[in-house]
């Protein structure tokens, strides 16, 4: 994406004419590229914790702060899979797409949009049962 980015600058730097629909594709992919760099953020344990006053506790009340924090977080994220489901299926039956000189279908992303939220999800849910079972979690 950001070879494309600079490759339309330079083409409107150099010919007074960019790269038509660039700009757009950008918008259109960004958040996808951003959503599945989360579940395996989920599973390495590297999204940022603040974890001053849990540290501090015993071994015990840690491991329950951190199975009450991953259910949110997995009802949180099966919400937002949710949602995006339903704008998945809204996008995909009337083929939206960005008007414009080049017109970029939307609907594509917005489904794979889903899919990932949805992995990410199921990475919750197995980092939970981890969690209940006692095996600890990837992310600790």
């Amino acid at each position: 994406m950001g070879f494309a980015i600079v490759a339309s600058v330079f083409r409107r730097f150099l010919f007074n004419s960019p790269i038509h629909g660039v700009d757009t594709v950008v918008i259109v992919v960004t958040p996808l590229v951003f959503a599945m760099g989360l579940g395996y953020a989920q599973v390495s344990g590297s999204h940022i914790r603040v974890e001053f006053f849990v540290s501090h506790l015993k071994q015990g009340p840690q491991r329950v702060i951190r199975t009450v924090v991953l259910v949110l977080s997995t009802l949180v994220t099966a919400l937002i899979t949710w949602f995006l489901l339903g704008n998945a299926i809204t996008a995909w039956s009337f083929k939206e797409i960005i008007p414009g000189l080049v017109e970029v279908p939307v609907y594509p992303t917005k489904i794979l949009l889903f899919f990932v939220f949805a992995l990410w999800c199921l990475q919750h849910v197995i980092e939970l049962f981890r969690i209940l079972k006692g095996k600890g979690s990837n992310a600790t």
